[in-house]
């Protein structure tokens, strides 16, 4: 089977600018999100797009005025695999009456306009690669295992903050129990 065919047999992941914009994404069922936390995107959260969308397809979900627009232009460059998608979004459904963006708009119109990814993700209901038991048996989680922890993110290149994020991380990357003993050895 072809990468690109298996790449699309898998969840997207959605990349937001921010934390309301997440919140409002899980709200509607979606599991794997990125935060760029506005246009000056950090190198590393720019590399975890990257590696990202060689495993799974993204979607911008980015606010529709000129700096959602910076944020996806800086990403799209630094994409090899040009399996992206959008979701659009006009102006007025992201207004408020004060601010134009994705954490302003209405559920109901949010969710009209991610329909198609939504439906995908319900279709492909991938499950994650690697659990908390997982993370137990391989010494990365619970009590002193902070140093350890710290080679595996160093030798992935990516900083996630807490157990959870890095579980997501791991899922995004397509990361097994297998894999990430490999990178620990």
């Amino acid at each position: 089977m072809a990468l690109g065919t298996e790449r699309n047999k898998r969840l997207y992941c959605y990349v937001v600018e921010g934390k309301t914009d997440e919140d409002k994404l899980k709200k509607l069922g979606l599991k794997l999100i990125i935060k760029t936390y506005g246009k000056f995107i950090k190198a590393d959260t720019l590399a975890l797009i990257k590696a990202v969308s060689h495993y799974r397809p993204i979607v911008f979900v980015t606010d529709p005025d000129p700096a959602g627009k910076e944020i996806r232009i800086k990403i799209e460059k630094e994409l090899e695999e040009k399996d992206y998608h959008y979701v659009e979004t006009g102006m007025k459904e992201a207004y408020d009456g004060k601010k134009f963006g994705i954490a302003q708009m209405k559920m109901p119109n949010l969710g009209k306009a991610m329909e198609t990814f939504i439906r995908h993700d319900r279709e492909y209901d991938e499950q994650p690669t690697i659990n908390l038991a997982d993370f137990m048996s391989l010494g990365i989680a619970g009590f002193a295992t902070a140093a350890k922890r710290q080679v595996l993110l160093d030798r992935l290149g990516f900083q996630f903050k807490g157990t959870k994020a890095l579980l997501d991380g791991l899922w995004m990357l397509g990361l097994d129990k297998e894999k990430v003993a490999k990178i620990l050895a």
